[in-house]
């Protein structure tokens, strides 16, 4: 129970950096399907030398969120723990590769 309210925590958190990238990637305040999967493949979460695939990237949009282009942090957050679950990633490894590229951005 500890558990889920630490990941609370962390996930809420971790707002800032998803608008940080959100301002400087996305679009009208939102991430699109192809901005979330451009994120994880920047933070070497998905792609060559990764557990996670492009179809895994997709299997988890398209079983959490409806509109493919308007990506909130709620709906990024799903997403995210979605796949740390299906693959068994650790929360808090995968939000912080996911922080260091939005730290990496220009202000």
């Amino acid at each position: 129970m500890g558990n889920k309210t630490s990941s609370r925590q962390s996930a809420e958190d971790f707002r800032p950096y998803f608008e940080k990238y959100v301002r400087i990637k996305g679009r009208e305040g939102v991430l699109t399907s192809p901005g979330f999967k451009q994120w994880l493949a920047e933070a070497q979460i998905m792609g060559e030398n990764t557990t996670v695939t492009v179809l895994d990237a997709e299997k988890v949009i398209a079983s959490n969120v409806e509109d493919r282009e308007n990506m909130d942090f709620e709906l990024f957050n799903k997403c995210v723990k979605a796949l740390i679950k299906e693959k068994n990633l650790n929360f808090a490894k995968i939000t912080d590769k996911l922080a260091a590229v939005a730290k990496s951005l220009p202000s």
